[in-house]
């Protein structure tokens, strides 16, 4: 019996993935693509819930070039700006990436055709031979009654039965709808993840109940990327242009020279760090030391092997998302071979469990990037009035370790996924 309730369990959960597609699945007005339908999202978000207030360009690096013959102050100083370049560079190709991944624009482009391959297979295989599978369940069952074992017989039957209606009028009726709203609910948990992580609604939200719109499936993950600026240049910015993060206080003439971006007097608009109370920032960002051109370079490395990261992140999720269109294209076989009984249905949780497997991998990918980004912050916080070159250290290291958990947990639930499926596959035994 708990065998045959892992089974009616999975079909409820395959019926439950594709119930959005019917709820949610039509396109809206003007024919518009998977990615601009509307996803369930917070109403209420917090300053990390959207791009940074400044644009990656504003984070440029200032220093006094002295006199005309300070030759050495002006080339210390002109390579830690063009290391920080680079690196901002870097995190912007790796913000990039991430926004593109979980876009699901790759496989919003190859849905259509994968759903028309389907359709074809079901006409072809699914509607011709699906009788044939159904006398075959019918007989296996009527064997087992013949044996003793009305229970398993009539189970079988009766399961056969119920897989064809859930394959038959619902599934393979709108094979383009079932993977939608496959994604639709894959971009819902990720972003959820993310959000209740990452963003801080503040004391004075009051989310009201219900789901809301935003207008693409990245929007969930907008956290990911607004904090990969945080982590990865905002706070080396203030480590390399202020020597330490800035305090309120001294806040104002900070945003005054980004808001001004790297054009505009820059002396003139630094000089306005130089009041009671901020004194010792102005010093140290007039200072071109060779510290500071140390720490540009270990910001540099960290945004190197960021960059590495999310590539892999991006790819793991790009290529989940092939397969997942890949497997719609063949869901009329997997429908056929759940029509059989006993071992033939394997193929079927084969399918089913490859799915799951893909669409687990991009929650688990969005899952990754929260904790690194939130160990990264984590970690700069902690080492606090430490020196520059500790922290950004501390930096370097975090991100090497990330790559190394992107591939524990990606297998972990690769494994988890897989044992699942396996379950199932012997639960005709």
């Amino acid at each position: 019996m708990g065998r045959v309730g892992l089974v009616v369990v999975a079909a409820l959960v395959m019926a439950f993935v594709a119930s959005p597609a019917q709820a949610q699945a039509p396109a809206p007005p003007g024919g518009g693509s998977l990615m601009e339908q509307v996803v369930p999202g917070n109403p209420c978000p917090g300053p990390a819930a959207g791009p940074g207030r400044f644009p990656l360009s504003a984070y440029t690096i200032d220093y006094d070039e002295g006199g005309f013959t300070a030759v050495s102050r002006k080339a210390v100083g002109t390579l830690t700006e063009m290391t920080f370049a680079a690196a901002r560079w870097s995190v912007s190709v790796g913000m990039w990436l991430i926004g593109w991944a979980f876009s699901f624009g790759f496989a919003d482009r190859l849905a259509a055709p994968m759903a028309a391959v389907a359709g074809r297979y079901r006409t072809a295989f699914f509607v011709p031979l699906v009788g044939s599978a159904l006398l075959i369940a019918a007989a296996y069952g009527g064997l087992q009654i013949f044996r003793g074992r009305l229970g398993r017989g009539l189970g079988e039957f009766v399961l056969s039965l119920a897989f064809v209606a859930l394959f038959g009028t619902w599934l393979l009726a709108s094979p383009r709808g079932f993977l939608d709203g496959s994604f639709r609910l894959t971009a819902q948990l990720a972003g959820s993840v993310s959000n209740v992580a990452l963003t801080d609604p503040g004391s004075g939200c009051r989310a009201p109940q219900g789901s809301f719109a935003v207008p693409r499936l990245d929007a969930a993950v907008a956290p990911l990327t607004a904090q990969i600026q945080e982590s990865f240049v905002q706070k080396p910015y203030e480590l390399l242009e202020w020597g330490t993060p800035v305090p309120d206080a001294c806040a104002d003439p900070r945003d005054t020279v980004l808001a001004a971006g790297p054009g505009g007097d820059r002396d003139t608009l630094v000089a306005g760090m130089n009041r009671p109370g901020c004194t010792a920032l102005y010093r140290f960002n007039r200072d071109p030391s060779t510290d500071r051109l140390g720490v540009a370079f270990l910001v540099l490395i960290a945004a190197g092997i960021l960059v590495l990261s999310l590539g892999l992140v991006a790819g793991s999720v790009v290529l989940s998302q092939v397969v997942a269109v890949g497997l719609i294209a063949l869901m009329p076989f997997a429908g056929l071979a759940a029509a059989l009984p006993g071992a033939g249905r394997m193929l079927t949780w084969y399918w089913a469990t490859a799915l799951a497997r893909a669409l687990t991998t991009i929650v688990v990918m969005s899952v990754f990037l929260t904790f690194l980004l939130l160990a990264s912050d984590a970690l700069l916080t902690s080492t606090r009035g430490d020196s520059l070159l500790v922290q950004m250290a501390t930096l370097n290291v975090v991100a090497i370790l990330g790559i190394s958990l992107r591939h524990r947990l990606a297998r972990s639930a690769r494994r988890t996924v897989t044992g699942i499926g396996r379950r199932l596959g012997q639960a005709h035994a």
